[in-house]
């Protein structure tokens, strides 16, 4: 549901998930996972404050906020603080568990895979001989 509402704003906009992303500094890949749905924020967490006023600045921008408001019921006639929380009601309207991180359809474990990437032990013993001489400490 979120994530569907989600891509109804974003393609009413014509915006890429990295112009959104712009004008609240978080990254783009943020917008990817909650698009497709594989991370829902909390209703009142920061991730989704931080792209509901990047969706509200860009669509402020480019003249948009008037169907923004339509589409999502908010008052074009409010104040941004103001249309954010109902555009935010939109969002997560319907949903049983607007506070849950994670989607019902994902496990609740996942397991990691570590990286199989040899290390360069020599790179790091010059980062640590270089750190314990700043502080002029010893290991002796």
């Amino acid at each position: 549901m979120y994530a569907d509402r989600l891509n109804q704003i974003m393609d009413l906009l014509g915006a890429k998930n990295r112009q959104i992303a712009g004008y609240d500094g978080f990254d783009a890949s943020l917008l990817t996972h909650l698009r497709k749905g594989t991370r829902v924020p909390t209703r009142d967490g920061s991730s989704s404050v931080r792209v509901t006023n990047g969706i509200i600045l860009y669509a402020a921008e480019h003249d948009k906020l008037p169907a923004l408001c339509k589409m999502t019921g908010a008052d074009p006639k409010a104040d941004h603080d103001q249309i954010r929380e109902q555009i935010l009601d939109w969002l997560y309207e319907g949903l049983s568990h607007s506070r849950s991180r994670r989607p019902s359809k994902l496990p609740r474990t996942m397991t990691i895979r570590r990286s199989r990437k040899k290390v360069n032990d020599k790179h790091h013993e010059e980062h640590f001989d270089i750190a314990m001489s700043l502080g002029n400490l010893t290991n002796q």
